[in-house]
């Protein structure tokens, strides 16, 4: 068979989209094994696709032309084993295994430019071992999955993490991982169906974990407040910030998978102290404005919430403003 892309029809047949294997042939990297490479994820892009290649440490381009597919290389790393992608406005992000024996510090998530001529990635998260997919969430924020800890005795090349290690992570904005879900039993995928996960393991298994964008606590909110575990779980569940009309806060309320706006539950500008001028119609560090929804429906004193809007506003000070849609 072929190693490449391919479309299926209506009618149950298949057309070879992009001969992967054979481009890999005929373009081979410094250091291999495998002729053909050992494609490991595919990411669906504006008039084509991104392939990663764990082998051959580089990402591929397909441009769709009709039925045909050209293939081009966009990156090349070093022995970094690059997985999972995930493309947002322009970025790709690549989760990294990294070489045997998958030390927590090779564990990794880079980005680089989509359209860059010369692209040169540049470290996001690191810190886990055997990281094997990226995603982002409803939420817009983005979520790793480590296949899990190193095993013991020899590692070889491709021998799977050890047992029952996999976790699922957040990326935080410092550069670490935060674990969402410990204990996954050799996880190699994982998707999102609106504030669901999906993760397939090795053995076959699709496990479903619902309710991420509500697990587990947020470093950068905890640190406005001064770590108050209180206020977190409280938000977690609490009310949120959805959007701006007519200059005032309109708030919603979580409820499992589903959002539903609370009739009539505004706040007046003029009652806030000119914070929500300061954030209006500008896309605000999401946890930050989030967290300012829930406290001001607490009736938060205005010094606190002011202090929230301003680290959100200095944060993203150079974000065109937008208006916000939840």
């Amino acid at each position: 068979g072929v190693n490449g892309i391919y479309r299926l029809n209506g009618d149950g047949s298949y057309t070879i989209v992009a001969d992967l294997g054979a481009f890999s042939a005929a373009n081979l990297p410094p250091v291999y094994d495998l002729t053909t490479g050992l494609q490991f994820a595919l990411q669906p892009i504006a008039g084509g696709f991104l392939v990663s290649d764990g082998h051959h440490n580089r990402v591929l381009r397909v441009t769709l032309a009709g039925d045909v597919g050209t293939t081009t290389q966009l990156i090349q790393f070093g022995n970094v084993v690059p997985t999972g992608l995930a493309v947002s406005h322009g970025t790709v992000f690549v989760s990294e295994v990294g070489p045997v024996p998958y030390l927590p510090a090779d564990g990794k998530v880079v980005s680089f430019g989509l359209a860059d001529p010369t692209p040169s990635a540049v470290d996001v998260a690191s810190g886990f071992s055997a990281i094997v997919d990226v995603e982002f969430g409803p939420d817009g924020v983005l979520y790793a999955l480590s296949q899990g800890d190193s095993p013991s005795g020899v590692v070889n090349p491709a021998d799977p993490a050890a047992p029952n290690s996999g976790k699922l992570l957040r990326v935080n904005d410092d550069g670490t991982f935060s674990v969402l879900v410990d204990e996954l039993n050799l996880p190699s995928s994982l998707d999102f169906v609106g504030d669901t996960a999906f993760v397939v393991t090795l053995n076959g298994e699709v496990w479903k974990i619902k309710n991420v964008s509500k697990l587990g606590s947020r470093p950068l909110i905890d640190h406005a407040l001064g770590g108050s575990a209180d206020v977190d779980r409280d938000f977690q569940s609490g009310l949120v910030v959805v959007g701006l009309m007519a200059g005032d806060l309109v708030l919603a309320g979580l409820l499992e998978d589903e959002r539903q706006c609370l009739g009539g539950a505004r706040l007046d500008v003029d009652a806030l102290g000119g914070v929500a001028h300061r954030i209006r119609a500008r896309r605000a560090h999401r946890d930050h404005l989030l967290l300012v929804g829930h406290l001001l429906s607490r009736g938060a004193d205005h010094r606190l919430v002011g202090q929230l809007a301003a680290i959100a506003e200095h944060e993203l000070h150079a974000v065109a403003p937008t208006q916000l849609n939840g």
